[in-house]
């Protein structure tokens, strides 16, 4: 009889441990899904706010940048339509412009 009282009182014991071990993981599982979406909100607000105005205007830039460059182009290409003329051009400009920064 002294065993089976040490016994239920060693599952006493137990049950409650085991409760609240499945508590414990329930409250981190909980836990870490809540802290994955306020991270993940943090880091989408971040980019949102720091990363995206800085790159809209970046890009921007840059295609604003190519836009001009073929503008140039065709409007290079229309002064002077024939491939030699254009060619002559070039080092005309290439000439000037080594001419003009050393003096």
């Amino acid at each position: 009889m002294e065993k089976s009282y040490k016994a239920s009182l060693m599952l006493n014991g137990l049950v409650p441990k085991k409760n609240f071990q499945n508590k414990k993981r329930q409250i981190q599982a909980q836990f870490q899904t809540s802290g994955k979406q306020a991270l993940q909100e943090a880091l989408r607000s971040s980019l949102e706010a720091f990363v995206v105005p800085p790159l809209e205007m970046s890009c921007k830039a840059m295609f604003d940048q190519n836009e001009v460059s073929q503008t140039a182009g065709r409007s290079f290409q229309t002064a002077f339509p024939a491939q030699d003329k254009r060619l002559d051009a070039r080092m005309l400009c290439a000439d000037e412009m080594l001419i003009q920064s050393c003096p």
